[in-house]
């Protein structure tokens, strides 16, 4: 998740945003969703 957050806010700080945001934002999601999923299939 940290990592994530921190790509976002290079990509925004150092490239002003943009195309350098898409990449960042799909990591965070998919770590996200795979973190949920590791969560919910240990609690069972």
């Amino acid at each position: 998740m940290q990592n994530g957050t921190l790509a976002i806010v290079v990509a925004t700080s150092v490239f002003g945003g943009g195309l350098y945001l898409i990449p960042a934002a799909t990591y965070s999601l998919i770590m996200f969703a795979s973190s949920l999923i590791y969560i919910f299939a240990i609690k069972k």
